[in-house]
């Protein structure tokens, strides 16, 4: 018997490679891939299974050469052209060689190419035979391209194999930065490494071409760059080693089919106009024709470069197949109501007419899915798009940036075009798209002027003059585009009673645009929450959350003052929690498209929750964030309720000069509005000056106030009457009595200290459940509230707090602590503000209600 001991394969053949390559591809010590066929030949039964150039071979190559000395290999490599017989004569000479199948234990028979043997049925019959019998102690290394299922699956096998597929045996990052620079002599950065696997995938022959091309490359960026599969090697390789093998009409189908980066049977059938799609593709990816499944199921993808040459092979055979075959893949997505690969194959196509289309089909849905990013794209990818002379583009280039919040552009546009003329139809479009920047940037009056010329013109221009753009322009929204921006503009003028009547001309119109509509509701929602009728807000801003979840807009901007006017009704009605999470909602749908005047709401609701939570000064800190990013005028009504907010914060916070300075400064613009002199009120009655308060209130006009102005006035005048404790209580029992109708809470509690010394008395005298709940709810937050100041006093302010309830002056305090008088008064300052008191009296209670005095 022959000595078995010591033996190896001959070396891997491998085809010749362009001049200059030397053979494909360098051996780059891959110890992992080593290991990992180390651990598998211990199986009976081991497979690499990998298309082309992944590198079986010489993985092989480098495994045969650990093993010498060690354990005999019988090595048998096979190709197409191969003589039948010579290929019987070599199987039978290795199996001799071994000393015959029943003393071969411990040996390892590599077939190199099983699916490349001759098509003689005796050499596929010898070598199954081979496979399926051979002993247990004998194991079969088997390398092939097709996949195990179409190579190998047909054998019965003792026993399972083992199989290394092209996920394995692609090049990893440290492996291709070893063989590129083995190759080219040159190291590679990050970034083009990372271009480079991207378009090899970690094909080894890729990765040893592209190592060629960068050898004497000057700017290794551009050859990076252009390294495709039209490179002439790469080319080369692909024909040699795939094509060229390959019938008519699989090289047709494939032809045909690299137009698609993701191929599935229908989709391949409506490209090719064959029905064989599904199975051609399950062809080719058994074959190991640089066809893979991309996920689970029936959807595949061609190699990158094989997939750039099937391509360029196409163009140059048909130069007008490609046009065609795309605008098929095109049609077939957009009959599955998929317009965002359709517009990538008709960009792909340069089929502008139906790209036009497309947008104007799917321009309003996708902007109720919050994706009018991506319409604005296609749009750009359209020569000329930006030219004035298309004015039907350059008015759908301004709505698209308007949907995206970008108003300045917008406005450019539209003000580009205005300079070069527009037709009728185009003014009202235009016109229109102005009304609606109420929601961003736009003064609430110039908002009105372009509602009314829109609205005006409506009525004198046929319908069938006006182009339904983005699907969003068709007579009826534009109507409802123009006068709910209208109303919108009226309630920021301070106009309340005119914008709600305009609001509810739409509240019953069912055919309007679902976002516009949610607009409207979400507009008078916010409205009435701030008139003070909050059981109505309610209403309208759950229609208006009914209609969006029918419309699947519930993430839409429509529903932002839905949330934010819910977020007003929970937090007047005490529900702190539940305002909190529909204020974190708002913001994260607002950061979006960031409206300011929207963001300014948020900002002032935000601040006043802020205040219910007892953290006045978290609140204020709010009001500053949102002076310090605004770099717009807001509207009146708008600025004044934030107004109101900062000075209310500044009242709870002890700062009352800087409350009233603001006051002063509001003064100096004309008479102050009912929301500014409530808080106006409340400031003077905290610093004790009785006489400006009531001065305040006889600028009311009660009988033109809104509900919450009405209940505001009523609740101040009976403090104000805090003399006359009778009338006092008769009054501050009326306004209970209405309040709790609403539910309003915080009415009572954001007036401090002089509305709840009031509540207690009259409570006293006429007990109801509404009025012990806002006892309780005084007690609650004032406890919380003192609580948070005391954690903020100083230790030096804690040893000055424990001597205010004594009867020591404040000279007589300071020689105590051994500090000057006007240190002791900076100290003083500090604690009433952080009690939110405003003076040692109010101080000392506080202080004994936390128990540190």
């Amino acid at each position: 018997m022959a000595d078995r001991r010591g033996v190896e394969s001959q070396s891997v053949t491998w085809p010749s490679g362009p001049p200059g390559t030397g053979d494909l591809p360098r051996l780059v010590p891959r110890r992992r891939l080593l290991e990992r066929l180390g651990d598998a030949v211990q199986h009976h039964v081991t497979v690499l299974t990998a298309p082309a150039g992944f590198g079986k071979s010489v993985l092989l190559d480098q495994w045969i050469a650990t093993q010498a000395g060690e354990h005999p290999v019988v090595r048998l490599t096979l190709h197409r052209a191969d003589d039948p017989s010579l290929v019987t004569a070599r199987l039978a000479a290795a199996l001799d060689w071994l000393g015959g199948l029943d003393s071969i234990g411990g040996a390892t028979f590599v077939f190199d190419g099983l699916d490349d043997a001759p098509g003689n049925p005796a050499v596929a019959e010898h070598l199954g035979a081979l496979i399926e019998h051979v002993p247990l102690g004998l194991r079969v290394v088997v390398a092939c391209r097709s996949r195990w299922s179409a190579a190998g699956g047909r054998l019965r096998l003792p026993t399972d194999p083992v199989c290394i597929d092209e996920a394995e045996l692609a090049f990893t990052p440290v492996e291709a930065r070893l063989l590129l620079r083995d190759v080219s002599g040159r190291d590679v950065h990050d970034r083009q490494l990372d271009a480079l696997l991207v378009r090899t995938e970690g094909w080894a022959v890729g990765l040893h071409l592209a190592g060629i091309a960068l050898r004497h490359a000057v700017d290794a960026d551009a050859v990076i760059d252009a390294f495709a599969g039209d490179d002439r090697y790469v080319a080369g390789y692909l024909h040699d080693e795939v094509l060229d093998h390959e019938p008519a009409p699989v090289r047709r189908f494939l032809a045909h089919t690299a137009v698609l980066d993701q191929l599935s049977g229908p989709l391949c059938d409506a490209v090719t106009g064959d029905r064989d799609g599904a199975a051609m593709l399950g062809r080719l990816e058994q074959r190991g024709l640089f066809t893979c499944r991309t996920a689970p199921g029936d959807t595949y993808a061609y190699h990158p470069l094989f997939r750039d040459l099937l391509r360029r092979e196409l163009r140059l055979s048909d130069p007008d197949a490609e046009a065609t075959l795309l605008a098929r893949a095109a049609a077939w997505h957009l009959a599955r109501q998929e317009p965002e690969p359709a517009a990538r194959f008709l960009i792909e196509a340069a089929n502008w007419d139906h790209l036009i289309e497309l947008i104007d089909r799917w321009g309003r849905p996708m902007f109720e899915r919050g994706a009018s990013d991506k319409v604005l794209g296609w749009l750009d990818a359209i020569p000329g798009s930006r030219q004035l002379r298309r004015r039907g583009l350059a008015v759908r280039r301004a709505y698209l940036h308007t949907m995206l919040g970008d108003t300045r552009l917008a406005a450019q546009i539209v003000h580009d075009l205005d300079i070069a003329g527009l037709r009728p139809a185009e003014e009202i479009l235009v016109n229109t798209l102005r009304a609606t920047w109420a929601f961003w940037d736009a003064s609430p009056r110039s908002v009105i002027r372009a509602a009314d010329a829109a609205l005006g013109a409506l009525d004198t221009v046929d319908p069938d003059e006006l182009p339904n753009i983005l699907g969003l322009t068709s007579p009826a929204s534009l109507k409802i585009m123009a006068a709910g921006s209208r109303a919108r503009a009226l309630w920021y003028l301070g106009d309340t009673p005119a914008s709600r009547r305009a609001f509810h001309v739409f509240l019953h119109d069912g055919d309007a645009y679902p976002p516009w509509r949610a607009h409207v509701l979400g507009g008078l929602a916010l409205l009435e929450a701030w008139a003070g009728n909050l059981r109505v807000a309610h209403q309208h801003a759950r229609q208006a959350f009914t209609l969006a979840a029918r419309a699947r807009l519930l993430e839409h901007p429509a529903t932002i003052d839905a949330r934010l006017a819910v977020a007003h009704v929970w937090r007047e009605r005490g529900h702190l929690q539940r305002a909190d999470v529909l204020l974190d909602e708002a913001q994260a749908i607002a950061t979006r498209t960031r409206p300011p005047t929207t963001l300014a709401v948020h900002a002032t609701e935000r601040a006043l929750w802020h205040l219910a939570a007892g953290d006045p000064r978290r609140g204020t800190m709010q009001i500053e964030q949102g002076h310090a990013s605004g770099d717009l005028p807001l509207p009146p009504a708008i600025q004044h309720r934030l107004r109101v907010a900062e000075v209310r914060l500044l009242v709870a916070s002890g700062e009352i000069e800087r409350a009233r300075s603001i006051l002063d400064a509001e003064s100096r613009t004309g008479r102050l509005p009912p929301a500014l002199s409530a808080v106006a009120v409340q400031t003077s009655i905290a610093s004790g000056d009785l006489v400006a308060a009531r001065t305040h209130l006889d600028a009311w006009d009660p009988d033109n106030l809104e509900p919450g102005a009405r209940l505001e006035h009523e609740l101040w005048t009976a403090i104000a009457d805090g003399d006359d404790r009778r009338t006092a209580l008769q009054r501050l029992s009326a306004v209970v009595t209405q309040a709790s109708a609403e539910g309003h809470v915080r009415l009572f509690l954001d007036a401090g200290r002089p509305a709840e010394r009031l509540l207690r008395d009259l409570l006293h005298t006429a007990p109801t459940p509404f009025l012990r709940r806002l006892v309780r709810c005084a007690d609650q937050g004032r406890h919380v509230a003192i609580g948070q100041a005391a954690n903020e006093l100083s230790e030096r302010e804690l040893e000055v707090v424990r001597y205010l309830p004594t009867s020591l002056s404040s000279i007589e305090i300071a020689g105590q602590l051994y500090i000057s008088l006007n240190t002791l008064k900076t100290h003083l300052q500090a604690i009433y503000r952080k009690l939110g008191v405003n003076g040692r009296r109010d101080a000392v209670r506080r202080a004994e209600e936390l128990g540190i005095a």
